[in-house]
């Protein structure tokens, strides 16, 4: 651990939230404090809504400085596709749907490496790989009609609520905390060659590298099963194939290092969300999945139903197999924008009995 230590901020020190309140309060705009606003123009038969709080008028230009993107047009504002009758079960084609072989190569490869993914970090989130995460559609689209671009966060009537590093973690089982995992993680060894371009299609890699059942796993074989994961399963990169990213972690989660994969999952989910809405659900990457599991732990009411009491220390797997509420855009909506009036300071939907491994050892 470093031993440098961050200066501490003088009391006196003007924060950025009161920098902004600051300039609201000397300026006194007239704000709409409502979630949703009618922007419609007069005489227009083009309803549009926008999503609040918002100033009436134009916005504060002394404020431009903090919100950057507050001079751009935002992605939703109005619904322009009936999402209900979308004809495909998960509209984003690069939403991770595990199929056979690879379900069938993570079990190989963990009955040799089940400890040590353990004591890094990544067992649990390789176990949930292996299932396929719905979508709920009509939960994620109504939802995703309050997402900010400008605030990176849902604008609910219970305030403004964002997935968290903390989220990411019991949802998923990665590790919060350790080496960080970015460009300058370097590993030598275990050595790993990648085959021709052609062969960095999702099938014909794990072709290339999964071995025969009962064959003993080799480290180039582990290194491989490592890659396929981070591009396909974790973050779902937009090439839609393998691609060398993440060569580098990989080797490092190979060899026992024990990273930070959260914070940068939570990274690639935050660009994954903007991508979405920009596109309109058409094409996103990132690992927009954890969004749908971080509904359901926070909002129950909409979420699957469990028959029994959970028995993984990774959230994510809670809802593995569990049959998915009956419900339509139109009631998903109404709850975000009238029923959802309430979550209590510091709600948080995970037990402290059910914690994911790092947690109960955290060296």
């Amino acid at each position: 651990m470093s031993s440098f230590r961050a200066k501490q901020p003088a009391k006196s020190q003007t924060t950025f939230s009161d920098e902004i309140k600051s300039i609201i309060k000397s300026e006194k705009p007239a704000i709409n404090s409502e979630i949703l606003i009618d922007c419609s123009q007069p005489r227009s038969p083009t309803v549009k809504i926008g999503l609040g709080p918002a100033f009436n008028g134009n916005f504060l230009e002394s404020l431009y400085p903090f919100y950057p993107l507050a001079e751009e047009a935002l992605p939703f504002t109005y619904i322009t596709t009936d999402w209900t009758a979308y004809p495909r079960d998960i509209p984003n084609r690069l939403w991770h749907r595990p199929d056979k072989q690879y379900v069938q190569w993570v079990n190989c490869v963990a009955a040799a490496k089940e400890g040590m993914w353990k004591e890094v970090g990544i067992y649990e989130a390789l176990m949930l790989s292996r299932h396929l995460i719905d979508m709920d559609k009509a939960l994620f689209m109504a939802a995703a009609l309050f997402w900010s671009v400008s605030s990176n966060s849902f604008h609910f009537r219970v305030g403004m609520m964002g997935i968290t590093i903390q989220d990411v973690s019991f949802l998923t089982g990665l590790r919060p905390h350790g080496v960080r995992a970015d460009c300058f993680v370097s590993q030598k060894t275990p050595s790993f060659t990648y085959p021709e371009s052609t062969q960095l299609a999702y099938s014909n890699f794990l072709k290339c590298f999964a071995g025969e059942e009962g064959e003993e796993v080799t480290e180039e074989e582990h290194v491989a099963l490592l890659i396929y994961w981070l591009n396909k399963c974790i973050f779902c990169v937009s090439s839609n194939r393998i691609t060398k990213e993440f060569t580098d972690i990989a080797k490092a989660l190979a060899s026992g290092q024990k990273l930070a994969l959260a914070p940068l999952v939570l990274a690639h989910l935050y660009r994954g969300k903007q991508e979405l809405l920009t596109n309109k659900f058409v094409f996103a990457p990132g690992p927009l999945w954890i969004i749908t599991l971080w509904f359901w732990s926070y909002f129950p009411t909409l979420a699957p139903k469990m028959n029994k009491k959970p028995a993984h220390a990774c959230y994510g797997r809670h809802y593995v197999g569990q049959e998915l509420q009956q419900h339509d855009f139109d009631s998903c909506f109404t709850y975000f924008y009238r029923e959802l009036t309430t979550l209590g300071k510091g709600y948080t939907p995970f037990e402290r009995d059910t914690v994911p491994l790092w947690l109960k050892s955290p060296a």
